[in-house]
């Protein structure tokens, strides 16, 4: 029986889609995601199936590599790839972010051999899996991965000379945001805390340290609920910058991609930053109510204390611990942070080119 291959990016590319074959195949081989998927024995075979058409579907751990300038080289390894797994032909999800004329491309047929890729970010944050899958299907129902099958990817044709179409591309009002919001998921902002502990200590003893302070106590309370949400802006902004420049992720070019590419990094280490920062509070209020006895800030207040001064200490030295957990991002571990957007993974397949190559 022929077989059909799915190949995917190690992360969320292989999650997803283990996850939609596992509900669409009748499985009758399982195995385990703990092997290095770039290990010199090759890539793990994750699971293997027939579907409701009697067509198996078998899925694996990889990567297709990228040329010098960032261009995955689907059609110039797609034999090869296909010749060292058996394939009749196979289906390639990346997390990779693609563009053609400055639109996002879904799907995109190979020149010179029997292999699609798909890219992930283009389907957007939200139900990314669902709309994964029903491309998946289209693909596979279409017969582009046949032996003689249509050479486009079932979309029909265009052109003046009605030549069959290799790329699909999204061009509906507003595919660039859900692009950019597709970039972000396929970043998983949340995988990136662990790698700022660091960040985490220093904002929690900096801002412990303020609530030790009657003064800090005065000033929290002065402040109006205006100029508190100021500071906080002020706060996450300063930690966002500096997570960004201290660890490289800001792209020089001036190209359009290298644009979209930014605002991605931005929005991905934003999100992070907005939730250390909301751990920050959650953390400092826990420390005021514990340390500072109600009886003694109502004496250095010269008022009764209500939850409201509590809170109004706890979002102010959760601001200050945020500046300051800056400082504790010079001892986090670049490399994890670096993963967490796009320059080190691309950088790492071009490290990786010609792993497919005999």
């Amino acid at each position: 029986m022929a077989i059909v291959g799915i190949l995917a990016d190690d992360g969320i590319a292989t999650r997803l889609t283990r996850r939609i074959l596992e509900d669409i195949l009748s499985i009758d081989d399982l195995s385990e995601l703990d092997a290095d998927p770039h290990a010199e024995a090759g890539d793990p075979r994750i699971l293997s199936g027939v579907d409701s058409a009697g067509r198996r579907l078998e899925l694996r751990t990889g990567s297709v590599p990228m040329d010098e300038v960032g261009n995955l080289r689907l059609s110039e390894t797609g034999e090869a790839i296909l010749t060292r797994y058996g394939w009749e032909g196979f289906i390639y999800v990346t997390d990779l972010p693609m563009t053609a004329e400055k639109h996002p491309v879904a799907s995109q047929r190979a020149d010179d051999a029997r292999a699609v890729l798909v890219s992930l970010p283009a389907f957007g944050a939200l139900r990314m899996r669902h709309r994964l899958q029903k491309e998946l299907q289209r693909l596979v129902n279409s017969g582009v991965l046949r032996e003689g099958g249509p050479e486009g990817i079932g979309l029909g044709v265009v052109g003046p000379k009605r030549r069959p179409r290799r790329t699909r591309t999204f061009t509906g009002f507003g595919s660039v945001l859900i692009l950019l919001a597709g970039m972000v998921r396929c970043n998983q902002p949340g995988a990136l805390l662990p790698a700022l502990s660091g960040c985490l200590a220093a904002i929690g003893a900096t801002g412990g340290f303020g609530i030790f302070y009657g003064s800090v106590w005065q000033m929290a309370n002065a402040v109006s609920a205006p100029r508190q949400l100021l500071i906080s802006v002020f706060a996450i902004v300063v930690l966002t910058f500096w997570l960004i420049f201290h660890n490289g992720l800001w792209h020089r070019g001036r190209t359009w991609r290298a644009s979209l590419d930014n605002a991605a990094t931005v929005v991905t280490v934003s999100v992070n930053t907005v939730l250390i920062y909301l751990a920050a509070i959650l953390l400092m209020l826990v420390l005021t109510f514990v340390v500072v006895p109600d009886s003694y800030m109502a004496t250095q207040l010269g008022r009764d204390v209500t939850w409201h001064a509590y809170g109004a200490i706890a979002w102010f030295t959760a601001s200050l611990g945020t500046m300051g957990g800056a400082l504790g991002s010079n001892f986090d571990k670049e490399v994890q942070i670096q993963s967490a957007t796009y320059s080190l993974r691309d950088y790492k397949r071009r490290q990786r080119s010609g792993y497919y190559d005999d």
